[in-house]
C-alpha cells in the first residue's frame, strides 16, 4: 500500500471503492496531501 494513503493521514478508514481509487490515485501523485483533499475539508 502506497504511504502516501494512509488511515493515519486520513483520520479514518476509507470504505472499500473509495480505498481502490485513493490507492489509485496515490500511484499518480504520492502526496500525503492528497488524502485531505478527498476526505472533505474539516481538515
Amino acid at each position: 500500500m502506497n504511504p502516501g494513503i494512509t488511515s493515519d493521514v486520513c483520520g479514518l478508514e476509507p470504505p472499500e471503492p473509495l480505498r481502490q481509487i485513493m490507492e489509485a490515485l496515490s500511484e499518480l501523485a504520492p502526496d500525503q496531501r492528497l488524502c485531505v483533499r478527498i476526505i472533505g475539508t474539516k481538515y
